[in-house]
C-alpha cells in the first residue's frame, strides 16, 4: 500500500513557491533566461500537471481520513459498546482502562474508574476468590475464569464472571486485559430453578401416594418419601429400602412367580402394555394384609408426558375409604334387617315419589313384592283410594315438614285396619329436601281398645276409689303442657290439691317437687316418653313444709295426636325410705367397726414384731450401762438410744389406741404431758401449712384420766380443726390452764348436753381452739349427735366428736362449744384436779409418757449378800424371737435369777412336765406361732403345779384380760422391757 502524503491546498502551494522563487538568484537568472514565451507554455503546462497532481493527492488524503475516521468509529462500537466490559489492569492491579461497558454496569465514570486498584471493586466477600483467580493467572500465564460481586457506586453489588489474559504492554510490562460478563440474570434464573426443583420435589414428597417414576426399562430413577417409608417400614432397613435403580417389572413378575401373587403378575401385564403403547393407564385395587391389620391399596399407572418415555407407578393406601364401605355395607345390611323387624311399612321415598328402598312389610300390608315396589311411584303401590288419602300429606313434607296421621287400610291378609303414619322430610347438606321417609305402625289393636277403654273407665274408677295412694293419668302434650286427665281422691291426700285443679294444668303438681329432685324427675318423665318404657320414679315433695317420699309407676302410651299419656299410681314411701336410711346407716357403723377391728388386728401383728425389737434394744441399753466404767460420751449415745426406745415404745402404745377399745383405766397423770405427747404425733400427721401451738401450765396438770381416750380427745379435736379449713392454712392452739373453781364463772351453753362436773376447789382445762371458719348455729345445735355430719357421704361417720363427749362424761368432765361463723371454734373441756398441791404432785404414780429417761440411770451387779436372797427363784422363759429372748435372760440373770429359756413353747412345757419342781414362775410371750402365751398358762394350770405364770405382751386389751382370767394368768408384762420394770413384775411372786 503506496504511502499517504499529507494533504497540502493549492494556495500553500502557490505561496510557497514564490517564496522560493524570491530568495533564491539562481533560479530567477534561469526564469529570466529562459523567459521565452514556448518556455512559459511549457512551464505553465507541467504547472497544471503538478497541480493535477496535488489535487489528487488531496483526494487520497481525503479519503484516507474519511476511512480513519470510520476505523475509530468502529473501534468505538467493538470496545466501548461491547455487551461486555473490559479492562486493562497494570502489573500494581491499577485500572488503565475500560470501556463504557465497564463503567456502565458499576455506574462509575471511566475518569473515575482509571488509575484506580481494581481490588476495590471486588466485594469483600469475593477478595479472598479474586486473589487466588489473580495469583493463578500470574502463576500459569494461561487464561483464568472465575465468578465475583463486583460493588457498584451506589453500593449495590452484581454479580459476573471475569476471564483474565496476560497481554504484553507498549513498555514491555505485562498487563492483565479482564473480561467483565453481567451473570446477575443467569444466577437468579438459577436460584429460580433451584427453588423450583426444590417446591417440585416437596410437592412430590409431601403426596401420601407411594409414587415411583421408571425409565422405559422398568428401572426405578425416582420415588418420593412415602414410597421410602413404606419400602423401610416393609424391608426392616433404610439400605434395604433403597428401590432406586431396582427394575420394577422384574419385581412385580419375580414377586408373582414366588408369592402366587396375581395382582403383581397382571400389573407387570400392564405396566409393559402402557409402555410399548397398547394400553393409556392402569388402575386395580388390591389387598395387603399383615398380621397386625388388614389393608387395602390402588395402584395407578401411567405413562410419562414428554419426549422421554417412562411410567409413573402410584400406590394408594385406601384402607380407610374400604373399611368405611364395608361398614357402610354393614350398616346397610343391619338398616335392613331392622327395618323388617319394625311392626310396619318402613321406606325412602325420593321427590318423584318413588320409593328408593321399602321393608318386606309391605308386601303384608300391601300384597306388593319388593320388586314391585322399588322404584314405582307411590300411587302404584298404595292404590288411587289411599293415595288420595295421603297426597295432602305428601305436598306439606315435601314443604320440610314432619308430619304424623292416621290412616285406614285394607290389607289382602287382614282386612280393615288403622295405622299411625309419620312423614320425616329427607334433606341434603343444605337443607333442601330431597324426599322423605315413612315409618307407619299398626293401631288397630289399639283403636278397638279405645272402644273398650272408655268401659274399663267406669269399673277403674270404682276401683282405684278404694286403692291407698293416688291412680291418675298423666299427659306430656307435644307443645311442652302437662295435665292430669284423671286421678281419684287419693291425690289430694298426697298433695292436697283436688284432682279438678290438675285436671287441664299439671304444674301445681310438679311445683310441688323438691327443688333439688325437680331435674331428676322431669329427665326421668322425658326418657319414658321419649322411649316409650315404663316410668318408675322415687323423689322428694314438699307439701306444706313436710317432705315426703313418693314412688310413681306408670305406663306411657302415644296418643293420636303425638302426646304422651302415661297410666298409673302414686304412693307414699316416706316410712319406707325412713327405714331404707337406718338400715343404711347401720350397715356403715357395721362396715366401719368392721374396718377399725381389720385395722386392729394388723396393729396387733406390727405392735409384736416391733415390740420385740424394741425389748431388745432397750434391754441391751440396760445392759451395755452396767459396763460404761464412767464413760460419760458413751453413756449419752446410749441415753439417745433408750429415749428414741421409749418414743417408739409410746407410738405403738398410740397407734393401738386408736384402733382398738381398751378398757377405760384413771390413773393420775400429767395432762400438760399427754398434750405433749399428743402434739409430737400431730405434728407427724398435721399438714405443714398450719402452726401448732401448745401452751401448758406443766406444774399442777394432774387428772385422774385415762391417758389413750385423752390423746384420743385432743387429736379428734384438732383433725376436726384441720378438715374444717379445707386448704386453707391456719393455726390450731392447744392449751392447758390450771384454775380456781369459785373463781370460775363457767357458761353454760343450752345447745350441749347437761355434763356431770365434781366438785373440785382447781379445775385443769384443756382447750383447743382454730381461726377457721367457725360453724355455724344450726349445727352447733346437733354437733355432738351421734352419726351427725357435714362431710360429703363416704368421707366421714359422724361419730368423732359423739366419742369425744361420751369420753368426756367418763371421766366426770365438761365440755363446751364457742363457735361465731368466721371467727374461728374454740373446745373448752375441765377436769376435777387430782391433786392440788406440790407434794401430791411428787407423790403421784408415775406414768410411762415418752418423756426421755434420765441418760445417768445404771443398773449395778447385786452385791453376793444380794444374790443369796434371789438363789432358788428360777425362771421358765418361753418366747419366739431369739432377741427377746435372749436379752430378757440376760436382764434377769443380771438381777439374780436363774433363767431357762425355750424359742418353743411345746417344748418348755415338755420340759415342765419332765422336771416340776425345777421352776418358780413361767414367763411367756403372749403372741407365739406354735401356740400363744393363755395356752401356755391354760397347759401349765392343767398341770396342777400351781406356779404363777406371767404373759408379756405389747397389748392388753379386754379379750386378753378376759382370756387371761380363764387360762389362770397371775400377771401382765408390758414389751419392750424398759429398765428394771421385768425384774420389779416377777419379784410379787417372791414376796
Amino acid at each position: 500500500m503506496p504511502d499517504i502524503k499529507p494533504h497540502v491546498s493549492a494556495e500553500a502551494l502557490r505561496v510557497d513557491a514564490e517564496e522560493k522563487l524570491r530568495h533564491s538568484p539562481k533560479l530567477l537568472v534561469e526564469t529570466e533566461q529562459t523567459g521565452s514565451p514556448e518556455f512559459m507554455q511549457i512551464l505553465i503546462h507541467e504547472l497544471r500537471v503538478h497541480q493535477i497532481e496535488l489535487e489528487l493527492q488531496n483526494e487520497e488524503l481525503r479519503r484516507t481520513q474519511a476511512e480513519l475516521d470510520a476505523s475509530r468509529s468502529r473501534y468505538f462500537d467493538l470496545y466501548d459498546l461491547a455487551p461486555v466490559g473490559y479492562c486493562t489492569i497494570s502489573e500494581q492491579g491499577l485500572i488503565e482502562d475500560a470501556n463504557l461497558t465497564a463503567c456502565n454496569l458499576l455506574g462509575i465514570a471511566r475518569s473515575v474508574m482509571t488509575k484506580s486498584p481494581f481490588s476495590r471493586l471486588i466485594a469483600p466477600e469475593d477478595q479472598d476468590q479474586y486473589y487466588f483467580h489473580r495469583q493463578r493467572l500470574l502463576t500459569a500465564s494461561d487464561p483464568q475464569s472465575c465468578e465475583v460481586r463486583l460493588r457498584r457506586h451506589d453500593g449495590s453489588t452484581v454479580c459476573v464472571q471475569l476471564v483474565s489474559s496476560l497481554v504484553p504492554g507498549p513498555d514491555g510490562s505485562i498487563r492483565q486485559r479482564a473480561v467483565i460478563t453481567d451473570i446477575t440474570a443467569i444466577k437468579a434464573a438459577e436460584t429460580a430453578l433451584r427453588k423450583s426443583e426444590e417446591f417440585q420435589l416437596s410437592i412430590f414428597n409431601s403426596l401420601s401416594e407411594q409414587v415411583a417414576i421408571l425409565d422405559e426399562h422398568g428401572v426405578i430413577i425416582a420415588v418420593n418419601e412415602s414410597w421410602r417409608q413404606f419400602s423401610k417400614a416393609n424391608c426392616g432397613s433404610t439400605e434395604s429400602a433403597n428401590t432406586v435403580g431396582l427394575n420394577y417389572l422384574q419385581l412385580c413378575r419375580q414377586a408373582g412367580v414366588e408369592q402366587g401373587c396375581n395382582h403383581s403378575l397382571q400389573l407387570c401385564t400392564a405396566m409393559r402394555a402402557i409402555l410399548e403403547g397398547r394400553q393409556s393407564e392402569y388402575v386395580h385395587e388390591y389387598p395387603c394384609h399383615s398380621p397386625q391389620e388388614k389393608r387395602w391399596f390402588q395402584v395407578h399407572v401411567t405413562r410419562m408426558r414428554g419426549s422421554r418415555l417412562g411410567l409413573i407407578v402410584s400406590h394408594l393406601n385406601v384402607t380407610t375409604r374400604k373399611m368405611a364401605e364395608l361398614a357402610l355395607e354393614e350398616s346397610r345390611r343391619e338398616l335392613v334387617l331392622v327395618a323388617n323387624h319394625v311392626p310396619g311399612p318402613v321406606a325412602r321415598i325420593d321427590h318423584n315419589l318413588r320409593y328408593v328402598f321399602a321393608n318386606h312389610h309391605y308386601e303384608q300390608f300391601f300384597g306388593k313384592t319388593i320388586d314391585r315396589v322399588l322404584g314405582h311411584h307411590m300411587q302404584d303401590v298404595l292404590g288411587d283410594e289411599l293415595f288420595q288419602q295421603v297426597e295432602p300429606y305428601i305436598h306439606r313434607v315435601l314443604a320440610g315438614e314432619h308430619v304424623t296421621f292416621e290412616s285406614e287400610f285394607h290389607s289382602p291378609d287382614r282386612g280393615a285396619g288403622h295405622t299411625l303414619v309419620n312423614y320425616v322430610p329427607d334433606c341434603d347438606s343444605e337443607r333442601n329436601v330431597i324426599g322423605f321417609y315413612v315409618l307407619a305402625i299398626d293401631i288397630t289393636e289399639r283403636k278397638q281398645a279405645a272402644v273398650a277403654k272408655q268401659e274399663a273407665l267406669n269399673i277403674l274408677q270404682k276401683v282405684t276409689s278404694r286403692v291407698p295412694g293416688a291412680v291418675y293419668q298423666f299427659r306430656l302434650h307435644p307443645d311442652g303442657r302437662v295435665s292430669m286427665p284423671y286421678s281419684n281422691e287419693g291425690l289430694y291426700d298426697l298433695f292436697e290439691i283436688a284432682p279438678k285443679d290438675v285436671r287441664d294444668d299439671a304444674t301445681l303438681i310438679l311445683a310441688k317437687t323438691h327443688p333439688d329432685d325437680l331435674d331428676g324427675m322431669m329427665v326421668s318423665i322425658q326418657l319414658s316418653a321419649r322411649d316409650l318404657t315404663p316410668w318408675t320414679h322415687e323423689c322428694r315433695f314438699l307439701i306444706n313444709g313436710t317432705e315426703k317420699w313418693l314412688a310413681g309407676n306408670s305406663l306411657p302410651e302415644l296418643e293420636p295426636d303425638g302426646s304422651v299419656l302415661w297410666h298409673g299410681f302414686i304412693t307414699d314411701v316416706t316410712r319406707r325410705r325412713a327405714t331404707e336410711a337406718a338400715r343404711e346407716s347401720l350397715e356403715l357403723q357395721l362396715r366401719e367397726s368392721q374396718k377399725m377391728e381389720a385395722i386392729g388386728t394388723l396393729a396387733g401383728g406390727i405392735a409384736h414384731d416391733f415390740n420385740n425389737a424394741l425389748a431388745a434394744i432397750l434391754g441391751n441399753v440396760d445392759l451395755a450401762r452396767a459396763g460404761l466404767d464412767g464413760n460419760e460420751l458413751l453413756a449419752g449415745h446410749l441415753g439417745e438410744i433408750e429415749r428414741s426406745g421409749l418414743r417408739a415404745r409410746n407410738l405403738v402404745q398410740q397407734i393401738l389406741s386408736f384402733c382398738r377399745q381398751q378398757p377405760t383405766e384413771l390413773q393420775r397423770l400429767s395432762l400438760a404431758e399427754v398434750v405433749h405427747d399428743s402434739a409430737a404425733l400431730l405434728r407427724a400427721t398435721v399438714p405443714a401449712r398450719f402452726i401448732l401451738a401448745v401452751h401448758c401450765d406443766e406444774e399442777q396438770s394432774l387428772i385422774l384420766a385415762d391417758k389413750t381416750q385423752i390423746e384420743q380427745v385432743i387429736i379428734n379435736l384438732a383433725t376436726n380443726a384441720v378438715q374444717a379449713f379445707g386448704g386453707k392454712s391456719g393455726t390450731i392452739t392447744i392449751r392447758v390452764d390450771v384454775i380456781n373453781s369459785h373463781d370460775q364463772q363457767r357458761p353454760v351453753d343450752r345447745r350441749l348436753p347437761v355434763d356431770r362436773f365434781s366438785n373440785s376447789d382447781r379445775i385443769v382445762r384443756l382447750s383447743v381452739a382454730d381461726n377457721g371458719p367457725g360453724i355455724e348455729l344450726s349445727i352447733q345445735e346437733r354437733i355432738f349427735e351421734p352419726f351427725f355430719t357435714t362431710k360429703p357421704p363416704g368421707e366421714g361417720t359422724g361419730l368423732g366428736l359423739s366419742v369425744v363427749h361420751g369420753i368426756i362424761r367418763a371421766h366426770n368432765g365438761s365440755i363446751r362449744l364457742e363457735s361465731t361463723p368466721g371467727a374461728g371454734t374454740i373446745f373448752t373441756i375441765d377436769f376435777p384436779a387430782a391433786l392440788g398441791d406440790a407434794d401430791a404432785v411428787a407423790n403421784a404414780q408415775p406414768v410411762v409418757t415418752g418423756t426421755p429417761a434420765d441418760s445417768s440411770t445404771t443398773f449395778a451387779v447385786r452385791e453376793d449378800a444380794e444374790l443369796t436372797q434371789v438363789q432358788g427363784r428360777r425362771v421358765l422363759l418361753i418366747d419366739d424371737d431369739e432377741a427377746v429372748l435372749r436379752i430378757a435372760k440376760l436382764l434377769l440373770n443380771r438381777d439374780g435369777y436363774a433363767v431357762t429359756a425355750f424359742a418353743d413353747p411345746s417344748v418348755a412345757l415338755e420340759e415342765l412336765r419332765r422336771n416340776p419342781s425345777a421352776f418358780d414362775v413361767v414367763i411367756t410371750d403372749y403372741n407365739m406361732p406354735v401356740m400363744s402365751g393363755l395356752a401356755v398358762a391354760a397347759a401349765v394350770r392343767d398341770l396342777g403345779m400351781n406356779l404363777p405364770v406371767a404373759v408379756a405382751s405389747g397389748y392388753v386389751d379386754d379379750e386378753l384380760r378376759s382370756g387371761a382370767a380363764e387360762a389362770g394368768v397371775s400377771e401382765f408384762i408390758s414389751k419392750p422391757f424398759a429398765g428394771n420394770a421385768l425384774s420389779e413384775k416377777i419379784a410379787r411372786f417372791f414376796k
